[in-house]
């Protein structure tokens, strides 16, 4: 008889969530490393926006030293990045 699950059916999606659930349940290692990971980026994501405006708005800078700001934001970042 023919494999009856096409890829999009939901006997192959009931499968691998439960190869997914099976996985995670044998390496809690990645159960603790993902979330801690999912926050860790989220934080430099917010980083990013908020610390340009907590300069913008505690110095009440014009956009030619938010410039220059980002501009030694982003060498500092590459020059970390090359070592």
């Amino acid at each position: 008889m023919a494999n009856t699950t096409t890829p999009g059916s939901t006997a192959t999606r009931r499968n691998l969530a439960h190869v997914a659930r099976h996985i995670l349940e044998r390496h809690a290692d990645f159960r603790r490393l993902f979330p801690g990971n999912s926050v860790s980026l989220l934080g430099s994501s917010v980083t990013t926006v908020a610390l340009p405006l907590a300069a913008a708005l505690t110095l009440h800078t014009s956009s030619v030293y938010m410039g220059l700001l980002k501009a030694a934001s982003a060498a500092q970042t590459s020059r970390i990045r090359d070592l």
